[in-house]
């Protein structure tokens, strides 16, 4: 009620002073002390500038900073239209995504301690606790949502910023894993290559798992021990491709 009741003083009063600009400096003081305005509102219009009266303060309702200006100086604005964009950054939210392989390896619940890694800030390590772990799957990407708060205020790191999540998977297990750089995949099919002798190789194909660290599990398709190609990869698989084609 306060907040209306200045308002409409306001606009009393800017309709005043756009009156006496009508009616001219003298036209105003002729009325106002001739009497003939029985109200006296002309000869109540300070010398006050007018601009004083169409300055309207905004008040955030939350402590934080200017992320975006949505208007420039002096442009109209209409009523219910946005003016800027605040954002309280002494607390960010981190995303992550994580795709299909890994969802059984990663068992991530509200409270879980991670880490986020930012590529802009290199030697820094950030802690933060899982806020939620999403179940929905964005058809896109084939991947759930994890979303992380960040507990460190650290003015450095600004909204929209890329960032790493190492998330902490489930209990450990032994699996069977190999080097990430000897796996390879062709028309929907995973393989790698394994060495017949010094100047042959055999493609095997594999199913693989989680990729972590530089390693992907292999679930099904190598045997313990087995040694697989990790240089030279391409070279490999474009002759496989080529022979394949020319067949």
């Amino acid at each position: 009620a306060a907040a209306d009741q200045e308002l409409a003083e306001n606009q009393l009063e800017i309709s005043r002073r756009e009156l006496a600009v009508l009616l001219g400096e003298n036209g105003g003081r002729t009325h106002a002390e001739s009497g003939t305005d029985p109200t006296g509102a002309i000869g109540r219009i300070s010398t006050e500038s007018a601009a004083d009266l169409t300055d309207v303060l905004l008040r955030a309702p939350i402590a934080g900073t200017v992320e975006q200006r949505l208007k420039a100086v002096g442009e109209r604005i209409a009523a219910g239209e946005g003016v800027m964009v605040i954002a309280d950054t002494s607390s960010l939210w981190a995303r992550a995504e994580i795709r299909s392989g890994s969802w059984n390896a990663i068992a991530m619940v509200a409270g879980d301690e991670v880490k986020v890694l930012v590529p802009a800030l290199p030697d820094e390590v950030f802690s933060a606790t899982v806020l939620f772990s999403g179940r929905s799957v964005d058809p896109t990407t084939d991947a759930a949502e994890v979303v992380a708060t960040l507990k460190s205020g650290d003015s450095r790191l600004r909204p929209g910023m890329f960032v790493e999540m190492e998330l902490c998977p489930g209990p450990s297990r032994t699996v069977l894993a190999v080097p990430e750089s000897a796996v390879s995949s062709h028309n929907g099919q995973t393989f790698v290559f394994v060495p017949v002798d010094s100047q042959r190789f055999s493609r095997v194909d594999v199913t693989t798992g989680t990729t972590e660290g530089g390693w992907t599990e292999i679930q099904a398709g190598l045997a313990s021990g087995t040694s697989v190609v990790t240089e030279g990869v391409f070279v490999l698989k474009s002759e496989l491709i080529l022979g394949s084609e020319s067949e």
